[in-house]
């Protein structure tokens, strides 16, 4: 089954232990163009394989163009029912188009 992981915020460095806390200083400092806030719908297969491209067209969308929240949900749970009905059909998604997803007429 599809999963949707919230993005969570860095843990702050004085939270974690010594060999921890100095690479999560060093993950704060980093500089992002475009980061993708805490919350942000992540999408992984039952594999925990993350599903690149509905991730980037969500980021596209929310982060790039700038669209609301509510938008963002809509997308993530369109994204989420269109992944998980080809993972539950055995289809892989860099395989799936119109003819594989339609309903076949039985002989």
């Amino acid at each position: 089954m599809v999963q949707i992981v919230r993005k969570a915020s860095l843990p702050s460095p004085a939270d974690l232990p010594e060999p921890l806390a100095q690479l999560a200083a060093q993950a704060l400092a980093t500089s992002l163009r475009e980061p993708r806030p805490a919350g942000f719908p992540l999408l992984f297969t039952k594999q925990w394989q993350l599903i690149e491209p509905a991730v980037a067209f969500l980021h596209e969308h929310a982060i790039q163009r700038a669209h609301t929240a509510d938008t963002l949900r809509t997308y993530t749970e369109i994204l989420y029912d269109w992944f998980d009905t080809l993972e539950q059909n055995d289809i892989p998604w860099h395989k799936a188009d119109a003819r594989c997803c339609t309903a076949r007429p039985s002989s």
